[in-house]
């Protein structure tokens, strides 16, 4: 089982994963799956927290629910915490992913023009 502080980690590099994504796809605005994209990936983030945030809740209260409760929960949260914070880490990258060779092929469209002498060849 990972520890509190492993599922703080993890959760933290969803959370620069999703900032870091937010940031680069703002450029590709009008590509197709990068905000849903996106969302899904903040919704996962947010789902991540929340589960740290019951990992850390069972841990304080593991005097009035009794150690082999208190060991369920903190099983379940940090499994939580750990799946949530790797859905926010893949959907951020498929974000940038997608985004970057979709937004390189508009590029190439808009400069390469029938009769344009200084046009890239392919």
């Amino acid at each position: 089982m990972a520890s509190i502080a492993d599922i703080v980690t993890d959760y933290q590099a969803a959370k620069k994963a999703y900032e870091n994504a937010a940031f680069r796809a703002r450029d590709f605005a009008g590509v197709p799956w990068t905000g849903q994209s996106l969302e899904i990936a903040g919704r996962a983030v947010k789902a991540a927290a929340n589960a740290v945030q019951a990992a850390r809740l069972a841990a304080e209260a593991r005097d009035k629910l009794g150690p082999e409760m208190t060991e369920k929960l903190l099983e379940a949260a940090c499994a939580a915490a750990t799946f949530a914070a790797d859905a926010a880490k893949r959907a951020c990258g498929l974000t940038v992913e997608v985004a970057i060779p979709a937004s390189a092929e508009g590029a190439s469209r808009t400069t390469s023009r029938p009769g344009n002498p200084a046009a890239p060849s392919p």
